[in-house]
């Protein structure tokens, strides 16, 4: 079963491993990214498990801190695609309420209008910038280091929650 080892969800990045349970022996580890999700095997489990110091959150588990597994690795692009995108900070808006449903016909079973496609920011980081403010967050400008040690970020998610009133 495949099962990710590291994943930075708003990059689009992961690093995801065929082994069992929480054993550091993998039969084989590959490193994805958006947009083509391409496997490129890795030498490694280490190499995986170092990008979990760096801005790679360490797995991908459910509330009861069980790994999540994968099957293929056709659903682990799946994921890794959804999140992506709903992160809101790739080339296109974050994911809304869905609008009227189009009337039946044309080829597709409804007749419409292409939506009008609009050319993102001239560079990487004013997207970034535009879409931080679009959120309504800005001033972030708190140590967020602990996030990357598993002991200590549920502790500063809570105190995120509590001091900030943020949903999480």
């Amino acid at each position: 079963m495949w099962r990710f080892d590291a994943w930075a969800v708003r990059d689009g990045l992961a690093f995801v491993s065929d082994r069992n349970g929480e054993a550091l022996e993998a039969r084989g580890t590959v490193f994805m990214s958006v947009p083509d999700l391409e496997p490129v095997p890795v030498g490694r489990i280490s190499t995986a498990l170092r990008a979990t110091r760096a801005n790679f959150q360490d797995g991908f588990r459910n509330n009861l801190d069980e790994e999540f597994a994968f099957e293929t690795l056709e659903q682990v692009q799946e994921v890794i695609r959804r999140g992506y995108l709903a992160s809101g900070l790739g080339p296109a808006a974050a994911a809304v309420e869905g609008g009227e449903e189009p009337p039946a016909g044309g080829p597709f079973g409804h007749d419409y209008e292409p939506l009008p496609h609009s050319e993102p920011p001239n560079s990487g980081s004013e997207h970034y910038e535009n879409s931080v403010v679009a959120l309504g967050r800005s001033g972030y400008r708190m140590d967020f280091s602990a996030l990357a040690d598993p002991r200590s970020r549920l502790k500063l998610l809570i105190q995120l929650h509590k001091e900030r009133n943020w949903a999480l």
